[in-house]
């Protein structure tokens, strides 16, 4: 198995607002990941449901959570890409679930994909397209670039 230094590492943010009765099942599918270098991050819209005692049943599990006012989804994704120090980025909404191993497969796609077209995956971040005739293509966008111009790309 390769070491953690040899994986990039993958921030998956999970934006929230009384999503209570959804949000455990869509955090144990990310914990639960075989992917050994996820950092998870939770923003949650200070719900006024269980979803705040659910976040703190697993803050130690947590690289980053907050439950406070925002103006809305995006908003809320925004917080938590500023925080997040991954080299691939994603999120994850509180009502829906990863699969399992769905982490460590994109990243055995990204890899055998993307490596040919660049040495540096741990550099960049890719955003996945449909191509118009219903084929998948990739674009690339350094993450560097993006973070100096305050942008982050997105998987």
């Amino acid at each position: 198995m390769k070491s953690l230094s040899d994986l990039p590492k993958v921030s998956i943010i999970t934006p929230s607002f009384n999503q209570g009765q959804f949000l455990e099942a869509s955090i144990r599918s990310v914990l639960e990941q075989d992917y050994p270098n996820i950092e998870y991050i939770i923003v949650d819209g200070n719900s006024k449901d269980e979803s705040g005692e659910i976040i703190k049943k697993y803050q130690n599990h947590l690289a980053w959570w907050v439950s406070e006012k925002d103006k809305g989804h995006a908003d809320a994704l925004n917080k938590g890409f500023s925080h997040a120090t991954g080299e691939i980025l994603a999120w994850l909404n509180s009502d829906d679930i990863y699969f399992p191993n769905a982490v460590s497969e994109a990243i055995s796609v990204l890899r055998s994909h993307l490596c040919s077209q660049t040495d540096q995956l741990s550099t960049n971040a890719a955003r996945f397209r449909p191509h118009s005739a219903g084929n998948n293509i990739f674009s690339f966008k350094t993450l560097a670039a993006s973070r100096a111009a305050g942008s982050l790309p997105v998987l």
